[in-house]
């Protein structure tokens, strides 16, 4: 990675950790504001994926940390209190110690970045096993599944179940860009695939083969004939295998429960915002989610 690079990756954080400090003020007075905690956590994710494309791994498995405490507050796990801006905003601050460091392999001061991540650690619900709470390590190279699960949030991991068990198949696209119109030809591949099937993710691949260009890799699931989807996306996409993925088989149905399972019945109150359309957000998505889970019956209550 040449110094350009990395300059223009110190900036460009620079300008988000400014945004994500603003945001996180703002978040300490509206603590339940669904679209702040959004703000929060693709900020992150942004830093987490430019840092690893850029070389500077240190930072990005730092900020996945921070980033999967604020993926359980957008799933309504852990909730906003003072604490936890005071740790995030401090987090932020650890961020900033690293770019100014320079040092794109290594932390600047190790010990300091622990402490503030095993104080988040401690925000966590206690797990079913009554065991520490912990967060996750950063995703370490695998199985090109693997690779993705290691950023997948928990509601990317809640479709990507809805798809095998639906019987999809998983697949792979890798394109590179210019860095001139990354946006437009990122937004058209992304646009094909939505029309072909679930696009459950997009990573930035840290591999460069020309200078001012960025490659992209990008997970979906689909039904289409893989020979349809080379037609129609310009691109051959790479089947993922998935076999055994979350106790789901290759044919796509979860293992048979024993007889003696017991059932157990939940009444679920919903209560969406009214902005809930408007944020990009499908509910029946949820509905769908909870069908795979077992009989459901949805009553509105206007």
């Amino acid at each position: 990675m040449t110094d350009h690079h990395q300059e223009a990756f110190r900036e460009e954080t620079g300008e988000l950790l400014a945004d994500l400090e603003s945001s996180l003020l703002e978040l300490e007075e509206r603590p339940e504001d669904p679209d702040l905690i959004g703000r929060v956590f693709r900020a992150l994710h942004t830093i987490k994926g430019l840092g690893a494309m850029c070389g500077f791994d240190a930072v990005s498995a730092f900020t996945h940390q921070v980033e999967s405490v604020f993926d359980r507050v957008r799933c309504g796990e852990v909730s906003v209190s003072r604490k936890l801006v005071t740790l995030s905003l401090a987090a932020l601050d650890r961020i900033r110690m690293m770019l100014a460091a320079g040092e794109a392999e290594g932390s600047a001061d190790e010990g300091e970045n622990a402490a503030v991540i095993a104080a988040l650690g401690e925000l966590l619900p206690v797990p079913d096993d009554g065991g520490p709470a912990s967060l996750p390590a950063h995703p370490s190279a695998g199985t090109p599944l693997d690779d993705f699960l290691g950023v997948l949030t928990e509601y990317e991991l809640s479709r990507l179940r809805a798809n095998l068990h639906q019987h999809k198949e998983l697949y792979e696209v890798r394109a590179v860009f210019s860095l001139v119109t990354l946006d437009t030809e990122l937004a058209e591949i992304t646009a094909r695939i939505k029309k072909e099937g679930e696009l459950l993710s997009s990573v930035p691949d840290p591999i460069r083969e020309e200078p001012e260009h960025i490659a992209f890799r990008l997970l979906f699931a689909s039904s289409s004939d893989p020979l349809i989807l080379e037609e129609r996306l310009g691109v051959m996409p790479q089947l993922i295998a998935a076999d055994g993925c979350f106790g789901i088989d290759a044919a796509g149905s979860a293992p048979q429960q024993s007889s003696e399972a017991r059932e157990v019945t939940y009444r679920i109150r919903f209560m969406p915002g009214p902005d809930i359309l408007t944020a990009g957000l499908d509910p029946f998505a949820l509905f769908a989610d909870l069908r795979q889970l077992g009989a459901c019956r949805v009553m509105a209550q206007t």
